[in-house]
């Protein structure tokens, strides 16, 4: 019973009154977001676990250098499973 009140709850919409209409969202927010999204000198932190160690360090990179690193990283690994043709047997 209490759990049927709860998800009642979380589904009725909120109530206003009805001399006050509900503000507008400011125009110029949406911008600056979507512009802050795509900055590539954006400081990201996250936590990585180093190889031989159980605990996690935090790393801060520029999202340009993660996105530069990750393609590195793609390209080095295509070139190792790429077959060499210098091996011969």
């Amino acid at each position: 019973m209490l759990l049927s009140l709860v998800f009642a709850l979380a589904l009725a919409e909120p109530s206003l009154p009805a001399g006050n209409p509900p503000a507008p969202a400011p125009a110029a927010a949406a911008p600056a977001t979507a512009q802050k999204a795509d900055d590539p000198n954006e400081m990201i932190c996250h936590r990585e676990i180093v190889t031989g160690s159980h605990f996690a360090t935090k790393v801060c990179r520029r999202k340009g250098d993660m996105a530069q690193k990750q393609q590195d990283d793609q390209d080095r690994l295509r070139q190792t499973q790429r077959p060499s043709a210098t091996l011969s047997r």
